[in-house]
């Protein structure tokens, strides 16, 4: 994702998949989204379109993160003169882009775009394999490479007599390993597990998947599975789970520099001791005022996903917590 400030909003450039996560966070119902689309002349030949730039008034949205789509329906605000007015919707794909207009965007909102623009352009080795045969591929952002096979040449039956194969397979991979940033190896059934157990001796870090075939098919088939949104989606939620898991360290020890409960959280910021605010997003728009004064505090805002494993530990707590500067004593 690119972000970039214009007079009258944020022009957004949608790169990645996972752009579609972030930017869903910030668009609202009421919000005004300009984009490029076709649209039906007022007058004219019935189904004649043309290319134009209209402003819409959202009213609805919809995602797919795993096609990499964002929808948007709402009312014309402002098009040409010689356009049908009325509703449109913006079906807006990766790579696309849309921009938010007539209105600043918020701590939270900036914070949320910027983790979105951190996140690098993934190159994943992708191993499709039984015990004949191991293809090898190379995803990249949005290309999907085949490189080539390892065969089994003395295939013998059952793994203990294939130990070579399955040797040779894993040596290849350790040496290929340090170009990409993560690898997955699948199977049909067990056959990836004897590879998988000899990297993980090495401290090779591996995600295992399913197939059902060798070869490009193979390869192809890991990456129709989702393999590959799992992976940005564990990327995604790191940086949220470090955070949570420090707080819930420093609870279960007891630290006096924890908090958590709205008005306890409130107060704390008050006193401008919060170091760290951790929201869940769907309590965004509830903890505006808490949020407004983090702002005011220089305090950290981090915001937890609903697809995170501590998203409904955090709900428990009331939505929000918080990391403290220094003891503060609640009233």
């Amino acid at each position: 994702m690119r972000v970039f400030k214009q007079k009258d909003g944020y022009l957004i450039k949608l790169e990645k998949k996972s752009d579609i996560l972030y930017v869903n966070k910030i668009i609202k119902k009421g919000n005004k989204i300009g984009g490029w689309d076709f649209r039906s002349l007022e007058k004219g030949k019935k189904g004649e379109k043309v290319r134009v730039y209209l402003i819409i008034d959202v009213e609805k949205k919809e995602s797919n993160i795993k096609e990499g789509c964002i929808r948007l329906l709402g009312k014309i605000v402002e098009a040409p003169e010689y356009v049908k007015k009325g509703y449109h919707s913006f079906n807006i794909c990766i790579p696309g882009e849309l921009k938010i207009v007539g209105r600043e965007l918020n701590r939270v909102e900036k914070e949320i775009l910027k983790k979105a623009e951190k996140i690098p352009h993934l190159k994943v080795l992708i191993i499709a394999m039984d015990d004949k045969e191991a293809s090898f591929g190379e995803l990249t952002e949005n290309q999907l490479h085949y490189l080539f096979d390892i065969k089994n040449r003395n295939y013998k039956g059952n793994v203990e007599n294939n130990k070579e194969y399955y040797i040779d397979v894993s040596k290849k991979i350790e040496e290929l390993s340090q170009q990409y940033d993560y690898v997955v190896v699948a199977s049909p059934g067990f056959y990836k597990e004897y590879v998988i157990k000899e990297l993980k001796k090495k401290g090779i870090k591996i995600i295992s998947s399913e197939c059902s075939v060798t070869g490009i098919r193979g390869i192809r088939e890991v990456v129709k599975r989702g393999v590959t949104e799992k992976i940005r989606e564990y990327y995604i939620l790191k940086e949220e789970n470090e955070i949570m898991e420090r707080f819930l360290k420093m609870l279960s020890q007891e630290s006096d520099l924890v908090v958590y409960g709205k008005k306890e959280v409130k107060n704390a910021l008050e006193y401008g001791g919060v170091e760290t605010l951790i929201i869940d997003e769907d309590s965004l728009e509830e903890l505006e005022e808490i949020i407004e004064i983090a702002q005011k505090t220089s305090t950290h805002i981090k915001i937890i996903s609903k697809t995170n494993e501590y998203y409904y530990q955090l709900k428990g707590f009331g939505g929000v917590v918080g990391i403290l500067r220094f003891k503060i004593n609640n009233p």
